[in-house]
Order: C-alpha cells, then sequence, then structure tokens
C-alpha cells in the first residue's frame, strides 16, 4: 500500500509538472489579464489610452459618425459649465 501511494505520487507530480510545463505560461497570463480587468483603476487607465487613439484616428478618418456621437456629451458639459461659471467659458471663446 505505501509502495502504490508513494507511486500515485509521484505520478501526481509528474502529472503536475506536465501541465505546468503545457499550460503554466498561459495560466499566468490569464491570471494576469484577469487581474487587469478586476482593477477598475487599470481598466481606466487602458480605456484613457486607447479612447484619445479612437478620436484621433477617427478624426484623421473625418469619420462624422465620432462627431455625432460625441455632440449630446459635449453639449452637455457645455451647458454645466456655463450653468456653474460663465466666466470659463466666455474666457475659452474671448481670449
Amino acid at each position: 500500500m505505501n509502495d502504490s501511494s508513494n507511486h500515485s505520487s509521484s505520478d501526481e507530480e509528474a502529472l503536475a509538472e506536465l501541465r505546468n510545463l503545457l499550460f503554466g505560461v498561459e495560466q499566468r497570463q490569464l491570471h494576469q489579464i484577469q487581474e487587469r480587468l478586476e482593477d477598475p483603476k487599470r481598466r481606466a487607465e487602458d480605456l484613457g489610452k486607447v479612447l484619445a487613439e479612437a478620436v484621433v484616428l477617427q478624426t484623421l478618418q473625418e469619420n462624422e459618425q465620432l462627431t455625432e456621437a460625441m455632440v449630446p456629451t459635449v453639449e452637455s458639459a457645455i451647458r454645466a459649465s456655463v450653468k456653474k461659471d460663465l466666466t470659463v467659458i466666455a474666457d475659452a471663446i474671448f481670449r
């Protein structure tokens, strides 16, 4: 019985080592991706980079779809800024 449990343990260790050799890199990469997705700060940083690149790319391609999608948000932001402090927008326009 002792010999068979040693053999079984040895087989399990060999199988674990083989599994690590075959899938270890992918498992570590998946773990890193999972951590990145679960971290709101990192997701926001990633999104900020991608969003900036997308805006530049769409502007260079003169894609009106992005402009149309952004208009309501920009209008709302301007409206809120004017309500908060009219001088900020006035300075931006006339200076």
